[in-house]
């Protein structure tokens, strides 16, 4: 794929679309020319939502979660999203309260389904940003170094084909391992 990028047929384009650049390996995205699409307003994505599934409850939480961005809006409606979050906002403790037994089967169930693994992910990416923000001072460099350790997790899950149940464990008690 590599030399694909580097010499492509004459007159070829290829486009690769990512909701997440940091998860593309270094040598891909030394070979790409950048085009950064923005996500919608929230107010568009919930009108876009409400257009394309009228009959969804929920609509402006989903909009709110997904950042702007349409492709996990639709993840989050047609894979159970709003599911996965519940389920995965029980980890998002201390670790003397954290309920290991409950963690892996957990991993299991979402590193089988791509969507739910995507979702998982993202889920993770917002409450680090979340706690980088509302704890500034206190521990926002402790949480934007943990959000770069997932994010270089992330890459090797994809490039070393790592065990993605593992990882999600893992990353879900390095989080735990920081909450007080």
């Amino acid at each position: 794929f590599l030399q694909t990028l580097e010499e492509p047929f004459d007159k070829t384009l290829i486009f690769l679309l990512t909701e997440n650049p940091a998860r593309l390996l270094p040598t891909i995205l030394s070979r790409c020319q950048k085009i950064y699409l923005h996500p919608m307003t929230v107010d568009e994505l919930i009108r876009k939502l409400k257009q394309n599934h009228p009959e969804q409850e929920n609509v402006q939480w989903i909009a709110g979660m997904s950042d702007g961005m349409p492709g996990i809006a639709e993840k989050i409606i047609n894979h159970n999203g709003i599911q996965l979050y519940e389920r995965l906002k029980m980890f998002f403790v201390a670790q003397n309260q954290l309920n290991v037994s409950q963690l892996f089967p957990f991993a299991k169930d979402v590193a089988k389904d791509s969507a739910q693994w995507t979702l998982a992910i993202h889920f993770i990416q917002r409450f680090l940003n979340e706690q980088a923000i509302l704890n500034p001072l206190q521990q926002g460099e402790k949480y934007a170094h943990l959000y770069d350790w997932m994010i270089s997790l992330i890459r090797k899950t994809d490039s070393l084909y790592l065990d993605k149940a593992q990882v999600l464990t893992d990353i879900i008690l390095k989080i735990s391992e920081n909450l007080k």
